[in-house]
């Protein structure tokens, strides 16, 4: 399985992929445009109140299978 990019976006919006790919893909090539969206209300921090990547991470793969 090739590896994709995934977009997490805080916001109480909610977008499309689709939506969101058309007006990225005005300023980004292909290539770099996320294959997965995800919006949440809130990011999850860390104790330092920086973004937890590895929460964000374990939640995305359990919401994948």
């Amino acid at each position: 399985e090739r590896e994709k990019i995934v977009l997490f976006l805080e916001s109480e919006a909610e977008f499309t992929l689709r939506k969101f790919n058309m007006q990225l893909g005005t300023r980004l090539p292909k290539y770099m445009l996320p294959g997965a969206l995800f919006c949440l209300e809130e990011l999850p921090l860390t104790a330092n109140r920086k973004i937890d990547r590895k929460k964000l991470k374990t939640d995305y793969m359990e919401s994948k299978n």
